[in-house]
């Protein structure tokens, strides 16, 4: 199994490669829902955000139990829907911030081919591509092979 990390912490800009000093941070708010999620070092200089009132370790979101986790925002699923006093999941405002937090988590070598998504040749490589092509395996691979010559 492929692995995912180490990250870039969205507040330093540094690389976190200790996995037990990583953390998830994000915002929540009632009329927004669950919002602005981050990856940063779990250190003073970068978990110094008041604003950002809930925090995991990132291993609550990595494998398999991981995505359990990360779909949980999404939907209760099945079990907790047959009960008819079940609560529904808070909605998110950024779904597309949303999704990236997942591909950081969950997809290999994605954290480092997203630094370059914004970069023109990249975007003109990609004008013509699927939704999901840029973010499968073989695409970030190619990415990250041509960064590297």
């Amino acid at each position: 199994m492929a692995t995912v990390g180490p990250w870039i912490c969205d507040v330093c800009h540094m690389e976190i490669r200790d996995i037990s000093k990583c953390y998830v941070v994000w915002r929540y708010g009632e009329a927004e829902g669950y919002h602005d999620f981050n990856i940063i070092h779990q250190r003073p200089l970068c978990d110094n955000r008041p604003e950002y009132t809930v925090s995991l370790p990132v291993t609550d979101f990595l494998g398999p139990d991981g995505l359990a986790h990360l779909l949980s925002f999404l939907s209760e699923g099945p079990v907790r829907n047959l009960n008819p006093g079940a609560s529904s999941p808070m909605p998110l405002s950024d779904p597309d911030g949303f999704v990236d937090f997942i591909r950081r988590v969950q997809t290999p070598g994605y954290e480092y081919a997203r630094c370059r998504y914004h970069d023109s040749d990249v975007r003109a490589s990609y004008a013509g591509a699927t939704e999901f092509h840029p973010y499968t395996q073989a695409a970030i691979k190619k990415l990250l092979a041509a960064e590297s010559e």
